[in-house]
């Protein structure tokens, strides 16, 4: 194993497989719904049940470059170091103080993954194909060291060996990788490093004691979405080995198998099955089952809960990998 990520893998070991509960709370306002055993949260996102006829925003599509159904200028997971802790244990091999120099987010989105990396950056650059995300990005905006530009993955607005870290959170299965990884090369210095990194959408559902029949329920979804999938999920599902296997360098790690916590309403996660590729290229084909699946979905949850309201809370996880690599010197 080469030295760089043997280094790594030490450091990042204690957060290889940890739980890690997100508390995300909604940009637009403050809810604290009680959940089912009386407890007050904060609600994940805002959503609608799928009888009320749920239509995904803008930022929120699984098929863009957010996979977790968070809003704009959501501060908590930002304030979690270490959700970020595998990341941020190969940045330590770049060197051996910080603040480090210069780290570039490719398909940021509206920023939340960027944003992460400003206590451990002197400049950060966001970039994204979309000119309404960067808009959005630059609407919350209040960092000095951070700025976002419109750019596609492959082209990135930056000097050659100018940069210690690039990132892309939940967004690299959309690039054309082979022209992304080349132009990783172009831009990192000696030693810098690439991290990538998702969720892979083989959820897991817990509500009291049905969580085994909720989880049930949900492959079964899923497994009737799968004439749907296309090669970018199944770059996803598979955990991005493909994306690895394409990194052109030696020194390089994939971590797995690590589970995070998310309580949300089922209308939110209702709402969140629907943001999936799989389920949009459904509803585009035939519209009238993919509505029907929506509701069969939610009748069987509720059925299960035993409970009359998809404003009920429960848990879902997920397993994140993370992909990181070391250009040599």
């Amino acid at each position: 194993m080469p030295k760089a990520i043997a280094a790594y893998h030490k450091q990042a070991k204690h957060v290889s497989k940890p739980h890690v509960t997100l508390s995300i709370s909604d940009s637009d306002e403050s809810h604290n719904d009680s959940d089912h055993d009386g407890a007050q949260r904060k609600r994940p996102w805002k959503g609608n049940s799928a009888s009320a006829g749920y239509r995904p925003r803008p930022t929120e599509p699984w098929n863009s470059n957010y996979t977790f159904p968070i809003t704009d200028n959501c501060s908590p997971i930002e304030d979690r170091a270490e959700d970020m802790g595998l990341l941020l244990s190969g940045v330590t091999l770049l060197k051996l103080s910080k603040p480090y120099g210069f780290a570039v987010d490719v398909g940021c989105g509206t920023g939340q993954s960027t944003r992460i990396l400003v206590p451990y950056f002197e400049k950060i650059l966001g970039t994204d194909i979309s000119p309404a995300q960067i808009e959005e990005a630059n609407k919350a905006n209040d960092i000095p060291n951070v700025t976002y530009s419109v750019s596609p993955a492959e082209e990135l607005p930056v000097d050659d060996a100018s940069v210690d870290l690039v990132t892309a959170c939940a967004a690299a299965h959309w690039f054309s990788i082979e022209k992304f990884y080349k132009e990783v090369n172009r831009i990192l210095k000696p030693r810098g490093c690439l991290a990538i990194f998702t969720y892979i959408p083989d959820m897991e559902v817990h509500y009291k004691d049905r969580s085994e029949q909720l989880t049930k329920v949900f492959k079964e979804g899923q497994e009737k979405l799968a004439p749907y999938e296309n090669e970018k999920v199944r770059l996803v599902k598979t955990g991005y080995k493909d994306l690895f296997d394409a990194i052109p360098y030696t020194d390089k790690k994939r971590v797995e198998n690590m589970t995070t916590k998310m309580p949300m309403l089922l209308s939110d996660f209702l709402g969140l099955i629907q943001t999936f590729s799989m389920f949009q290229d459904f509803l585009k084909h035939e519209p009238e089952k993919a509505k029907e699946f929506i509701l069969t979905t939610e009748k069987r949850f509720l059925e299960i809960m035993g409970v009359s309201s998809t404003e009920t809370e429960i848990e879902v996880r997920l397993n994140n990998v993370c992909v990181l690599a070391s250009k040599p010197k």
